[in-house]
């Protein structure tokens, strides 16, 4: 097996403070484990992104985003990709989760579906 290495890498992590509206970001690359391609000629590519954001005037401004893109070749044989999102966030009465999955074959979308969740925030 072979890994490879990311052509430009990002920072694992990256904190950005914009001064004129408050908000500090905190973006993470996990790199749990990157590219690589095996004997027999099977390519895995993973690529992840979790974004975090608070206002510092404003604790419901929070939100935490998970995006990831994982993907299978094999030469000419074959192409499959699986893309995810996940956003959480809060208002004074709820938790919101939002996430939305897609796969796709040789890049045609063969299956997707989002889903929006809602939970009750049942302690102060």
């Amino acid at each position: 097996m072979t890994y490879d290495q990311p052509a430009a890498p990002r920072p694992e992590r990256l904190v950005t403070h914009d001064v004129a509206t408050g908000e500090w970001t905190l973006e993470v690359d996990p790199n749990y484990g990157g590219s690589r391609t095996y004997p027999d000629g099977l390519r895995y590519e993973e690529s992840a992104r979790e974004t975090y954001r608070i206002r510092r005037d404003d604790p419901l401004s929070a939100s935490a985003l998970s995006e990831w893109t994982i993907r299978l070749t094999r030469g000419e044989d074959g192409d499959a990709e699986i893309v995810t999102r996940t956003e959480l966030r809060a208002t004074a009465a709820d938790f919101i989760m939002d996430s939305r999955i897609e796969a796709r074959v040789n890049g045609e979308t063969v299956a997707k579906r989002a889903w929006h969740r809602t939970t009750p925030r049942t302690s102060v």
